[in-house]
């Protein structure tokens, strides 16, 4: 990744260029890149891509001649319009985004990147707590991000962005389930309220803050009388019992596994439940071992 300072329109804007290792039909170049551009509209909101990299390079003390955000934005950029900022050769093979690892409390790893397969579950809970209906994923940005631009740039450079070969994946895989034509509008010869579709389309118009975002106490037990859990239960008292700590420690490592997965399931189907009971579809999932217990709705607060 380079970072940048660069005169623009009588403005130092910060750019970061980011070179890509692994990105669909691209596994053996590392040829691919994008550029991301500081955008001071988004600062209050906190979506600036550009502060958050520059936030986790100065908490590394990443820059070879700049200490801090203030001589970071004091700087101009040269007579050619571009300034580029060093690293220093101690974090150039330091992954930006790493994990939090357990010893005496918790810390940030200086060697292990962070793995697509522990960010997920962090992500769903993000949603889950903030109380959309729908499962959102790292696909979900790359999805949204291919129908946002769909149409608005050229079929050639939007295959290449999303490491398509044939302009058939995007139709089969990618393509929206919502239709974004307005028939009402077309039918009497007006202009299509694409803007009114695509905002009811938006996750955002689907949250509903009285949703559960965690497990009643009673769905809780529920995963705890399990019989899976009881046999994990089963096989640490017997490693116990042989004094088998290496066994046991396993077994432990495997029922907390297990038991954050259970638990994340019965969430989700329990969430599930909970918007069809409010939109009057099926108040029970029937391949469910349980009954699950949903509390009724205060529409009257909903609306």
């Amino acid at each position: 990744m380079k970072l940048s300072i660069v005169a623009n329109a009588g403005q130092n804007v910060v750019t970061a260029e980011i070179t890509y290792r692994y990105v669909k039909n691209h596994r053996q170049k590392e040829s691919f890149r994008s550029t991301l551009i500081e955008d001071p509209k988004d600062y209050s909101y906190g979506l600036c891509p550009i502060m958050l990299l520059l936030a986790l390079a100065f908490a590394d003390d990443a820059f070879e001649a700049v200490r801090t955000p203030a001589e970071l934005f004091a700087k101009k950029a040269s007579n050619e319009g571009i300034l580029h900022l060093r690293w220093k050769r101690s974090v150039l093979s330091q992954p930006l985004l790493r994990q939090i690892v357990r010893g005496e409390g918790r810390a940030v790893s200086a060697e292990r990147g962070l793995r697509y397969d522990v960010l997920r579950p962090h992500i769903a809970g993000i949603i889950q707590r903030a109380r959309f209906e729908e499962d959102f994923s790292l696909y979900s940005i790359r999805r949204g991000t291919a129908n946002i631009t769909e149409g608005k740039i050229p079929a050639a450079r939007h295959r290449q962005m999303m490491g398509h070969q044939q302009p058939k994946t995007f139709e089969r895989n990618y393509i929206a389930n919502t239709s974004f034509s307005d028939i009402q509008a077309l039918s009497q010869d007006q202009p299509e309220r694409l803007d009114l579709l695509r905002s009811l389309a938006r996750s955002s118009s689907r949250r509903d803050v009285s949703a559960p975002n965690e497990l009643p106490a009673k769905e809780v037990a529920k995963v705890y009388q399990s019989e899976e859990l009881k046999e994990f239960d089963e096989d640490l008292r017997a490693a116990l019992d042989a004094q088998d700590h290496a066994a046991a420690d396993q077994v432990k490592d495997t029922r907390r596994y297990k038991m954050r997965k259970f638990l994340a399931d019965r969430l989700k189907l329990y969430r599930k439940s909970w918007f069809e009971q409010r939109d009057g579809e099926n108040e029970r999932i029937n391949d469910d071992p349980y009954v699950l217990e949903i509390p009724p709705h205060d529409l009257e607060m909903e609306r």
